[in-house]
């Protein structure tokens, strides 16, 4: 995909495809994630499918994407990294059904994780401009693994401010640790 186009044509287009993605996910509806459920949900033919995404899965992942930008936007740039983590998890624990969609498109999923790994690690290094790139790299893997398996986790899960402090607890360690 290029350069998103001015056209007014393009750009209701496009929208209209997105939100249709929004929609079969708010839903739970995985099985119209095809290029038919989502043209006829967004009132679009096939070949304007075509122009904007090579597939369903490619469309999710930038649908993904946008809302993953929608969240980081609506984090305060000055928080703190706890409440900026806190915040995040639940944002993403209001969408768990969406992410756990996204185990079936493993395509996707890991372009989802490499958005929200470089979020992350651009906020640590901000925090923590001395910290090491290895320690940075450490707190960011393991902090998208654990992620992972409490979004998973159909019980027994701490809140999202629980998870945040926890995992706050233990990063911090780390990245107070300039030698790494």
């Amino acid at each position: 995909m290029g350069t998103p186009s001015t056209d007014a044509r393009v750009t209701r287009s496009r929208a209209a495809l997105v939100e249709a993605v929004e929609d079969v996910l708010d839903e739970g509806l995985w099985g119209e994630l095809t290029i038919r459920g989502l043209c006829t949900r967004a009132g679009i033919s096939r070949p304007t499918f075509y122009q904007h995404f090579s597939s369903p899965e490619d469309l999710l992942g930038a649908t993904i994407r946008h809302r993953l930008d929608q969240a980081r936007a609506g984090v305060c740039s000055t928080a703190d990294v706890p409440e900026v983590l806190a915040a995040a998890l639940a944002r993403l624990d209001g969408e768990r059904q969406e992410y756990a969609c996204l185990a079936a498109h493993p395509t996707v999923y890991a372009q989802v994780q490499a958005a929200f790994q470089d979020w992350l690690e651009g906020r640590l290094q901000e925090r923590y401009p001395d910290a090491g790139e290895v320690a940075v790299s450490y707190v960011v893997g393991g902090v998208a693994r654990v992620t992972g398996q409490w979004l998973a986790a159909e019980s027994g899960r701490p809140s999202p401010e629980d998870l945040a402090h926890t995992l706050w607890i233990l990063n911090r360690t780390v990245l107070e640790m300039t030698d790494c």
